[in-house]
């Protein structure tokens, strides 16, 4: 999102269809939410000031993404100040807007959040809600292009990562599989034809408690310390050297108690 460089772009592309990546845009509101935070967390004393200040992440995370122990915390922290409720309230409603599954809705639903950030009388707001309007064509274009469809594929994709059971998981992978399946991305396609074939064995993963993720980070390191050494001739010295490092690790951590 800067000017001299969309002017350049036009200059030699000029066929091409202007798109904002997602990542941009949404910034543009995470920047203003975190100046209101730091501009609101200075009127009150060190206390709530350290408070609002490590809290920042909270703050910017989707309440939806949140824990119960998070929202309590942030809850807390958006009593404390009616514009930072504002705020919050208004960043929320941005994120509706990347839930969008077409250019309409999107449309729509950042008409809506524009004319909201305008009237909260939230300087921060008013001047993001002016940015998106300046570049309103090209952030539109992102809900038409293939890349959109792949980001709300990938996105609904790790909903099934959250599920608590095996049928609420069988659903979510059911309903991922037809979205993949339709959004003519061949890569997604493939990547639907590759959890049908394998699907007992990944919805068997949410019936035990158990992972190889220990095993796969110990071969990780083992090909990291393979690969520093350029290769080891003689396999037990390689072995030894193995045991060495993991016991050496465990030794640290005992200490560490």
């Amino acid at each position: 999102m800067w000017q001299q460089y969309t002017d350049i772009a036009c200059a030699f592309f000029k066929n091409g269809t202007q798109v904002i990546d997602r990542y941009h845009f949404i910034r543009q509101m995470v920047w203003a939410f975190d100046k209101v935070r730091k501009r609101v967390q200075q009127i009150y004393g060190k206390k709530y000031r350290l408070l609002f200040k490590h809290s920042k992440r909270l703050l910017i995370k989707r309440n939806a993404k949140l824990k119960d122990c998070e929202k309590e915390r942030v809850n807390s922290l958006l009593y404390i100040s009616d514009e930072m409720l504002h705020a919050y309230y208004l960043k929320e409603q941005f994120y509706k807007i990347m839930d969008a599954n077409d250019r309409q809705t999107a449309k729509r639903l950042m008409s809506d959040w524009i004319s909201s950030a305008e009237s909260s009388n939230i300087e921060e707001y008013m001047y993001c809600a002016k940015t998106l309007l300046n570049w309103q064509t090209g952030i539109l274009n992102s809900f038409d292009v293939p890349y959109s469809n792949g980001f709300t594929v990938k996105e609904q994709f790790y909903k099934i990562m959250d599920a608590n059971d095996r049928q609420t998981a069988k659903r979510l992978m059911s309903d991922w599989i037809s979205s993949a399946e339709s959004s003519n991305i061949e890569e997604y396609m493939y990547c639907a034809k590759t959890l049908l074939n394998w699907q007992t064995g990944i919805l068997n993963s949410f019936d035990v408690p158990y992972s190889n993720g220990f095993t796969e980070v110990c071969n990780n390191k083992i090909k990291v310390l393979k690969r520093n050494a350029y290769g080891y001739r003689n396999f037990g010295r390689f072995r030894n050297r193995i045991l060495h490092m993991f016991s050496y690790k465990n030794d640290l951590a005992k200490q560490g108690r």
